[in-house]
């Protein structure tokens, strides 16, 4: 269910010097062990530039042709965003999937909807807003059906653990704290599960799968999102 691509948010391709302006504000010069680290910077750009088409696209069933729809319009200022002097990396080109951006936004949405409300809480009604828009799909359109099981996956843990799941979002990536915040949500998880799938729980994977269902959950509640 949840492969390699879900933890990458870019990729980060080699490329001849004179290729590509150089610049970065990850702190460092980049390389192609960083792509999550330019990923949030080009999720936040694209937030800043389109905030009402990213908003858009996170309501749009994944995989759809109104998702399409969405990202080629917003190509363009995924464009400038990557030739910012602010983003570009020496000797690397940057590549995407509007998947995996899409993956990054959320994550960038949700912190967000976190500052403004510290504390926020779970909405009256737990069902999951994917469901309510694949019951109004035609049946001969398409939807990624990977994408919604890794976003029920992350409805699931949620809504049986919101405390640790906000923390988890909210928690620094890499410290200590996250740590205990995935230790406190293994309760949580096991049962969540699917069925006769196995695969490694870390703390990037858990963050990834959580981002988008709190996203929608806390915009359900009336806070910042809608």
């Amino acid at each position: 269910m949840i492969g390699r691509a879900l933890l990458i948010a870019v990729a980060l391709v080699a490329v001849p010097a004179e290729a590509q302006r150089l610049g970065t504000r990850i702190g460092k010069t980049a390389t192609d062990s960083d792509g999550s680290a330019v990923g949030e910077l080009l999720a936040e750009c694209l937030i800043e530039k389109r905030p009402g088409d990213v908003r858009r696209w996170l309501d749009t069933l994944p995989g759809t042709a109104a998702e399409q729809a969405i990202t080629t319009k917003t190509r363009q200022s995924v464009e400038d965003c990557m030739a910012n002097d602010a983003l570009v990396l020496d000797d690397m080109k940057v590549t995407y999937r509007a998947s995996i951006m899409r993956r990054g936004i959320a994550g960038a949405m949700v912190r967000r909807q976190i500052i403004a409300n510290p504390q926020p809480k779970p909405p009256a009604d737990m069902a999951p807003w994917y469901e309510r828009e694949s019951a109004l799909l035609p049946s001969n359109r398409s939807v990624d059906g990977a994408a919604l099981a890794n976003q029920a996956f992350g409805y699931c843990i949620a809504k049986a653990d919101w405390a640790n799941s906000i923390a988890m979002v909210r928690t620094r990536a890499g410290t200590p704290a996250e740590r205990a915040v995935l230790r406190g949500l293994v309760p949580a998880i096991g049962p969540c599960m699917p069925q006769g799938q196995q695969f490694a729980i870390t703390p990037t994977m858990i963050r990834t799968v959580l981002s988008e269902p709190i996203y929608h959950m806390i915009a359900a509640a009336g806070g910042t999102g809608n």
